[in-house]
């Protein structure tokens, strides 16, 4: 089902159609389907040509009428999540319009809501509408109970999630793939290279305060692939431990988590500042001066993806200074850095559009892109340069805390 993305000719839906009927033990159940209307902010336009991303809310008033008089039961199906509190509708997030599951929630006529993109765990009601988002990596399903009268009123609602750990394999599955994934873990389990002995990631807060061998690889392949001498990355998430000496493609594929592409944009040495300002953000100082991380990246969701290390500058974080005034020093051929001056920077695609409040970047500003997928550039690269030794970065400098014993 697909409602709001519609063709840029007639205006239908490009693919499928905009919602269903299920009849089931003579209950009419309808499923509007909707995804985020954000997507163009982060997919590359000649994926998304002849393509309109109309607005999910406007979209389901639309269908919500139109539908709900033909059955009993409205449920959206919404690839989208929430920008807001649940119970309170307190923002939780920059307010775009990337996450509209609260008021899709709040719509008149809606039963029930099904949710993703955050990857969040939920499974709520709200004002009787039962709502679920069921993690990632299928953890979980969602599952919803509608209780309903002899006149098909809803009198009670449920929402839960099932981990699905609890589950047996299936052994006819199982059977059927075998050949194909002892082809796949023979490829993965292949050695390409070896990188030294410094690039396990174990200690990620320090790794992202002060740079790491493993993130500076990534920089280097980006770098390198690109013909930049700018770039910057991120360390998405804590599961990520870097890499032995001995390097597969499974380690490159488990440490570089996301099937991005690279983009190169000219930017101004004050784009450049403005964008380490927004990676500023992600460290917090308490009333007694230890660093943290800002909880604004850990919740309602953790965001460790959107802060970035950069290498091919130097630049120092004053965080006793209030956020977005935090960077003191910036240079760049151990130089100080025009903020009029334009340089090619590279990173990946997700970022290029600016998605992380990262304004200074945008699509107008791209000089060029490598359509190759990250995890491969850096399995070719290790394969090319088989005895990398990268030491310990000291192109970060932090000031303005005190150590807190936790980190």
């Amino acid at each position: 089902m697909n409602a709001n993305i519609l063709d840029e000719t007639t205006g239908l839906p490009f693919i499928g159609k905009p919602y269903t009927i299920i009849n089931r033990n003579h209950v009419r159940i309808g499923v509007i389907g909707l995804t985020t209307s954000y997507i163009p902010h982060w997919e590359h336009p000649d994926n998304i040509r002849g393509l309109v991303f109309a607005d999910p809310v406007k979209t389901a008033e639309r269908y919500v009428a139109e539908l709900r008089p033909n059955v009993d039961v409205l449920v959206i199906a919404y690839h989208g999540g929430f920008s807001r509190d649940l119970q309170t509708g307190a923002a939780l997030e920059h307010l775009t319009t990337e996450n509209q599951g609260y008021e899709l929630l709040k719509m008149p006529g809606v039963d029930a809501l099904i949710t993703g993109h955050q990857h969040r765990a939920i499974a709520e009601v709200v004002d009787g509408v039962p709502t679920t988002q069921p993690g990632y990596r299928a953890e979980y399903v969602g599952a919803i109970q509608l209780d309903l009268d002899e006149q098909l009123h809803i009198n009670h609602a449920n929402a839960q999630l099932i981990a699905t750990g609890n589950f047996k394999e299936e052994p006819t599955i199982l059977d059927l793939v075998a050949p194909l994934n002892d082809q796949v873990n023979d490829w993965l389990d292949t050695a390409i290279g070896t990188v030294g002995d410094n690039m396990q990631v174990t200690k990620h807060f320090e790794a992202r305060l002060n740079n790491h061998p493993f993130i500076e690889l990534v920089n280097q392949v980006q770098m390198a692939a690109t013909g930049t001498h700018i770039s910057n990355t991120a360390l998405f998430n804590d599961e990520v431990r870097g890499l032995p000496n001995e390097v597969t493609r499974r380690d490159v594929m488990t440490n570089y988590i996301y099937p991005n592409t690279l983009v190169v944009e000219k930017l101004t040495g004050q784009d450049i500042k403005d964008a380490l300002e927004i990676s500023g953000r992600y460290f917090d100082v308490t009333v007694d001066g230890e660093l943290i991380v800002n909880p604004r990246f850990l919740e309602p969701k953790v965001q460790h993806y959107n802060y970035d290390i950069w290498s091919g500058i130097d630049y120092t974080f004053d965080f006793s200074r209030p956020a977005g005034n935090r960077v003191t020093a910036l240079k760049v051929n151990n130089q100080p850095m025009s903020m009029t001056d334009t340089f090619e920077v590279t990173m990946n695609n997700y970022r290029a559009t600016g998605t992380g409040n990262y304004k200074m970047y945008s699509i107008d500003k791209v000089v060029r892109e490598v359509q190759i997928e990250t995890a491969d550039l850096i399995g070719d690269y290790i394969a090319d340069h088989p005895n990398i030794q990268i030491p310990q970065p000291t192109n970060i400098t932090s000031k303005g805390f005190v150590w807190a014993k936790t980190n």
